[in-house]
């Protein structure tokens, strides 16, 4: 079980976005565009140790995991999460004790 989140932990103000599929292109590939959601305060730490082996396990790419008061919407792995200038993809999002207090996402930086 994990600790109770605690709301001085959410220091990261962060913006769910939700990629939203208008049409495809010549090749099939789906375009669409990056919806806003919502946005939260959250606490993000980069995985390290003994976390990001357990977090391998189910995301080989996991770097980074956020957590955060159970959001308004339901965020899932076609979202990613922008923080200023840095873009994560969502690799994973769960409520870890089905009480819907919580969140817990995993997560990869994106570089372009």
């Amino acid at each position: 079980m994990m600790p109770a989140l605690n709301p001085g932990d959410l220091r990261q103000q962060v913006t769910f976005q939700e990629l939203v599929v208008a049409s495809q292109d010549t090749y099939g590939q789906d375009v669409g565009t990056w919806t806003t959601r919502c946005t939260l305060w959250c606490e993000v730490r980069a995985l390290v140790g003994r976390e990001i082996e357990a977090a391998r396990q189910r995301h080989a790419e996991a770097k980074f995991k956020l957590r955060t008061h159970y959001p308004p919407v339901t965020i899932g792995r076609a979202w990613r999460a922008v923080m200023g200038t840095r873009v994560l993809d969502i690799l994973d999002a769960e409520d870890p004790s089905g009480c819907r207090r919580e969140i817990v996402m995993y997560a990869r930086e994106l570089v372009e």
